[in-house]
């Protein structure tokens, strides 16, 4: 076989080879078990509880002991919208871009207020309900949780660098 032919095939040969997708194995079901960026993770300090709320055309806002305002709307049938506005910030009217539709009127039913939660009644056997310490949020809809928050309102507490050293 002529030495230019050789070459031809090899060269070839490789290109097709190294285009082809690689495919990696790791011995296992699951994550990698040494992580090169793991970060220790920070612990979870509850930053607000309840101070009082105010319930006004089916919107309810509560304050909090730091200051902040968390707002429960009644958006759409099935929708509820939660901001929450850190203390110091004004509560602000809707500035989303992406959201066009308006709230839809006469969607909450009222609110009950416990020792430990407040409920936003809606339609289709839905309730928000907000713990009152610390400050969490739940959709439910009868006996059974929808969504949670992990939570709540909270601050992860400042670790040091790990290559840091303290004074």
């Amino acid at each position: 076989m002529p030495l230019l032919l050789s070459h031809c095939l090899l060269l070839l040969f490789l290109s097709t080879t190294l285009s082809l997708p690689g495919f990696g194995q790791r011995e296992g079901e699951g994550p990698p078990t040494q992580d090169p960026f793991q970060k220790p993770a920070a612990p979870a300090r509850p930053i607000a509880a309840y101070r009082s709320h105010q319930y006004t055309a089916g919107q309810l806002s509560i304050r909090a002991t730091d200051g902040a305002t968390l707002r429960v709307r009644p958006w759409a049938t099935g929708v509820v919208r939660i901001e929450y506005f850190p203390a110091g910030s004004p509560v602000q009217p809707d500035a989303s871009v992406s959201v066009v539709t308006q709230p839809s009127a006469g969607l909450a039913t009222g609110v009950r207020e416990t020792s430990r939660s407040l409920e936003v009644g809606l339609a289709e056997n839905l309730r928000v309900a907000v713990s009152k310490s610390p400050l969490r949020v739940h959709l439910l809809r009868g006996p059974d949780t929808v969504a949670t928050e992990a939570w709540g309102l909270f601050s992860a507490a400042q670790l040091p660098h790990p290559q840091m050293k303290q004074a």
